[in-house]
Order: C-alpha cells, then structure tokens, then sequence
C-alpha cells in the first residue's frame, strides 16, 4: 500500500476545463458515440419503472428493497479493453469515463439500476480566502484505482 501526504492550497483549484482539447474531432465522436448508447438505455421499458420504484423507496413508501452496486473495481474488470479511455483532453476524459462506467455497469450488472439522459457537471469550487489548506495523508491500495483512503489532520484544535 502507497502512503502519499498531500497539503491542498485552497487558492490553486484547478479546472477540468483548463487547457486545449487535443483532438476535439475525436472526442467529440466518441463522446457522442458513448451519449447514443446511453440514449439507448434511457428509453427502455424498464426506465420508466425503476424510476418511480426508486423515488417510493426514498419516500419511505417501498415494499422491496432496491438493489444498487456502488464502488465497483472496474479498472481491475476492464476485459477486452472496454472501458479504456480514448478521448484526449482532461474534460472529456471525465465525461468519457462517467458514461463509460455507467454503460458498462448497465450491460453486467444492471440490478435495479435506473439510467437519465443527464450527463453532469464536475463540481466547482470558490475558494474563500480563509487561508486554511487542506493536509491529508491518502492510503493507496492500487495506483490507478479510484478508491482511497484520506485522513485528514485537524488544522484548528479547540
């Protein structure tokens, strides 16, 4: 397991939108491939019954219990290369590897899983000002795995 201490300037947040798009042709083909067959998905049947399932669920008005898998290994369950990135630029990759992962969780291991034609915007931060960093210790198990471990340090004690 890799230990890695990392102290965060709130005043440096970088933006997934920073720089060029390399090949904005290539991104855009594959970004619009991936969004058709989200599309696909979208409009099937079982859509239009997962959904209100899930919204009765949360209102405390479900008689069965919902199944959802989160926090899959996929990087560990890429065969055949499916879910490789293949789009350049560091605001398509985002969006390449969210319908990437919700594609390939829909044809595996749907369960109850509901599908939107939405596609999401990465968060975005103002910084305060406050002056206060961040400083973590992060646990890493597999490098290019998503899933880590933080502990965070308390930076004001009472």
């Amino acid at each position: 397991m890799q230990h890695r201490n990392r102290l965060v300037d709130p005043t440096r947040i970088t933006s997934l939108t920073s720089g060029e798009i390399d090949d904005p042709e290539c991104d855009k083909r594959v970004l619009r491939t991936l969004g058709e067959r989200l599309a696909a998905i979208v409009v099937l049947a079982v859509q239009a019954e997962t959904g209100p399932k899930w919204r009765a669920l949360n209102g405390s008005r479900q008689a069965r219990q919902m199944v959802w898998i989160d926090e899959i290994p996929r990087r560990d369950m890429n065969v055949d290369d499916e879910l490789r990135p293949q789009t350049m630029s560091k605001w398509s990759r985002h969006h390449e590897w969210e319908l990437r992962q919700l594609i390939y969780q829909w044809e595996l291991m749907p369960e109850d899983m509901g599908a939107e034609a939405v596609v999401y915007s990465p968060l975005v931060v103002h910084n305060t000002a406050f002056g206060l960093a961040e400083d973590v210790d992060i646990a890493i198990a597999d490098e290019p795995n998503s899933v880590v471990s933080w502990h965070f340090k308390i930076p004001i004690r009472g």
